[in-house]
């Protein structure tokens, strides 16, 4: 993440290891959109969507 620079990725990085420190969590399908193929949206109620795309190794 360049764009947010070292702290603002520790920042990131410390939110998804305080959401995920309680090991797997799985989503139902109907909280999923399938975008463009690899990529997706998880909604889960009461919190902000989770965006999940491939890197483009092309913008590297």
């Amino acid at each position: 993440m360049p764009a947010a620079g070292p702290e603002g990725e520790k920042t990131v990085l410390e939110g998804f290891r305080s959401r995920f420190a309680t090991g797997e969590s799985f989503t139902p399908y109907s909280q999923t959109e399938i975008t463009d193929f690899p990529n997706y949206i998880t909604r889960n109620p009461g919190e902000p969507p989770l965006y999940c795309r491939q890197e483009n190794p092309s913008h590297g």
